[in-house]
């Protein structure tokens, strides 16, 4: 039984991967990348200025094409690192190494018909970056170089069977690792929120979407006939 949920899953993720969240378990950072999807730009220009003001009229243009007018928040956590060697944003560069300072790069773009997050994703990568939903904002981060990355997603699992809410809080790990999701013992980590409502996760994103999947795959096992 188990082996065939496991095969019906990894079938399940080929066919979602680089789909818009769906059904009754995204995550709270999904959603708010899902937002900023929806949220159109109808057009931007960017002429030879920084990263700092090229955001500063992302929100104003969010804050004016958002039917609610409450835009979406945008931070920013980067740090100028060294060229030429491995990135390591919580080591100093070496001495006589060449430093990158995205926030010092100028921009000339020019968007149109786009969203929030395409716009977003445009000039992070213009100046060397990446966009992250956080639970709270979308946020500009340096670039991935580990193989395996990692990211934290915030689950509610209220829509799912008390049963199987119980066998999650005893031990989840072992609940997931029963239905063939990996773990990276030294970057992986699970705990609850909410009394219990909130399952808050840290994995790779392939882990992370097959979690969503074993989610899904709960509901439909354990509904009434």
């Amino acid at each position: 039984m188990k082996a065939t949920l496991i095969f019906s899953l990894a079938a399940l993720l080929a066919v979602k991967s680089g789909a818009e969240p769906v059904g009754k378990f995204p995550s709270v950072e999904e959603r708010m990348l899902a937002r900023a999807e929806r949220l159109p730009i109808p057009q931007v220009e960017f002429k030879d200025i920084t990263l700092a003001e090229a955001l500063d009229i992302l929100r104003t243009e969010a804050r004016v094409n958002d039917p609610t007018h409450r835009g979406i928040p945008i931070e920013v956590h980067v740090e100028p690192w060294a060229l030429g060697g491995s990135f390591k944003p919580d080591a100093p560069p070496p001495a006589g190494w060449p430093i990158y300072d995205p926030m010092k790069q100028r921009i000339t773009l020019s968007l149109r018909n786009t969203s929030l997050a395409k716009a977003l994703h445009d000039v992070s990568n213009f100046v060397g970056c990446r966009i992250v939903p956080s639970r709270t904002a979308l946020v500009i981060a340096p670039p991935i170089t580990d193989v395996d990355p990692v990211f934290t997603h915030t689950i509610p699992i209220a829509a799912a069977p008390k049963s199987e809410r119980d066998k999650m809080h005893t031990d989840p790990v072992g609940y997931f690792r029963a239905f063939g999701v990996p773990f990276l013992d030294s970057r992986s980590s699970f705990h609850f929120e909410g009394n219990g409502s909130t399952l808050v996760v840290t994995n790779t994103q392939e882990s992370l979407d097959l979690i969503d999947l074993v989610l899904e795959s709960s509901v439909t096992r354990l509904r009434p006939k």
